[in-house]
């Protein structure tokens, strides 16, 4: 069947296409370039501008593109935030999640419509994601999480099926927007790491599925070698994540594997990052990640 009409055929689903963005103007004219390039054409695209300045427009002018809406937030509201405020914007059922360091290959919105619209208990849907410095390396094609370490496995080869289960997804999905107001949108308590996995298990205790459509391509705008310390650079990164890491298992592990957690691994987590943040010298972030870690045990405990 030529692809012309099969993107015909799927033409009556319209896809909300919502984009987070703080201070990224290059990558963010981008991302809407290659969602304006997608063969796939009726969406929208709402960008939620994080800028002080609100000066996101100043890229959107380059564009040819009219069904963009852009929301102000003149503060750094996070992508959880950002996100969550879509929510009284999007017109349509089926909204896709992008952050604007992604470049979408034209078939991406395509092919996730073309699955969604065949099974009913997606609950959300993720493209294979490449490396945009090296389009050849996976940086995600599937991972499961262990409930008693808090650590995602990442698996670095795309299963031979078209759409396949997955414990995980990415920054870039598609999800139904009744089944995100039945989850209660994005815990703003976890906006910086572990926010779309919170979502993911509420999807799960709904009853459904998360995928990952092997036939949808995004390409990660990010380096290939990363320092260890990427998720705690900042002295509020150093603080969230390792706290969020006690809030996530306290939610969803049970007694025994929450048991374990606490005694051995949440310790080992704190002195592991403390040894790496003392032999890169990034001081500063000492002092957060300690009351991270602390902040952590009181929500335990509460």
């Amino acid at each position: 069947m030529p692809i012309c009409f099969l993107v015909l055929f799927y033409r009556n689903m319209i896809v909300s296409v919502v984009i987070p963005t703080y201070n990224r103007h290059d990558k963010l004219l981008d991302c809407v370039k290659s969602i304006e390039n997608s063969i796939y054409k009726d969406f929208e695209i709402i960008i939620v501008d994080n800028s002080e300045d609100g000066n996101v427009v100043d890229v959107i002018w380059k564009i040819k593109f009219n069904n963009i809406r852009i929301i102000y937030n003149y503060q750094n509201l996070w992508a959880s935030w950002a996100r969550t405020i879509w929510a009284l914007n999007a017109k349509w059922d089926r909204v896709l999640f992008v952050d604007d360091d992604n470049i979408l290959d034209s078939s991406c919105i395509y092919n996730l419509v073309k699955v969604v619209k065949e099974y009913d208990k997606i609950g959300a849907l993720s493209p294979i994601m490449y490396h945009l410095e090296l389009p050849t390396k996976l940086r995600f094609s599937w991972a499961f999480f262990n409930f008693y370490t808090s650590k995602a496995t990442f698996l670095n080869y795309v299963k031979d099926q078209d759409f396949y289960e997955c414990d995980m997804i990415h920054n870039v999905y598609m999800i139904k927007k009744d089944i995100w107001d039945l989850c209660g949108w994005q815990d703003s308590d976890l906006f910086m790491g572990y926010e779309e996995f919170d979502l993911l298990m509420k999807i799960h205790r709904l009853w459904y599925k998360i995928w990952i459509a092997k036939n949808a391509v995004d390409y990660h705008d990010h380096p290939v070698k990363e320092s260890i310390l990427r998720l705690i650079n900042t002295p509020e990164k150093a603080y969230h994540t390792i706290k969020n890491r006690m809030i996530i298992m306290k939610r969803y592990s049970n007694c025994f594997q929450l048991t374990l957690f606490v005694s051995v691994f949440y310790p080992f987590f704190v002195l592991a990052y403390a040894y790496f943040i003392i032999r890169q010298r990034k001081f500063s972030l000492l002092i957060p990640h300690f009351r991270g870690a602390l902040a952590g045990y009181f929500y335990l405990f509460r």
